[in-house]
């Protein structure tokens, strides 16, 4: 949040609101927590506290109606690698293993590429199968997405023959 009057005022709201005294000390923790969010999204989080919690709201929870708790985020994460793993089976039903999928997703893309690639898994796969195909895709959708360390890109032989020279 960058709007400290904005700020002050919802802070002073919500005090009132539940019947708690705001020190300058829980305004410098609230204001520390909220920072790197947009004054829209903090105006967002405020307005939710104060309609939907009990008690005066702590810093996690604002933050929470900002990004939304680690259960929401797991959840969107299933519902993406669903529709993915739907979208990759109606393009099959469609086109067969003769043409790949446009996936713009790239871990989706590297899953059909290099776990199930996509050519030799259309061609041999059975529709009693894919009920527990979409299971296991969405499993290793979360466990790509859920890796701290990017996916690494092989680089090419003769990329590799190029740059091995500089700096010599």
């Amino acid at each position: 949040m960058k709007n400290k009057v904005e700020f002050k005022k919802f802070m002073s709201g919500m005090g009132e609101v539940f019947d708690k005294k705001i020190t300058p000390i829980i305004i410098k923790l609230y204001w520390k927590v909220l920072e790197p969010f947009t004054d829209e999204q903090c105006q967002q989080a405020f307005n939710m506290a104060i309609a939907q919690c009990r008690f005066f709201p702590k810093p996690a929870d604002l933050t929470e109606f900002i990004i939304g708790s680690p259960k929401q985020i797991e959840q969107s994460k299933e519902d993406k690698a669903l529709v993915i793993a739907n979208n990759i089976i109606s393009h099959l039903k469609t086109h067969g293993s003769r043409v790949f999928p446009k996936l713009d997703d790239q871990v989706a893309k590297h899953l059909m590429t290099k776990r199930w690639p996509y050519y030799e898994w259309a061609a041999a796969v059975i529709e009693s199968e894919l009920k527990w195909w979409t299971k296991e895709f969405c499993e290793a959708y979360k466990s790509y997405v859920a890796l701290e360390v990017p996916m690494q890109i092989a680089t090419p032989e003769n990329v590799k023959k190029l740059i091995s020279d500089i700096g010599k």
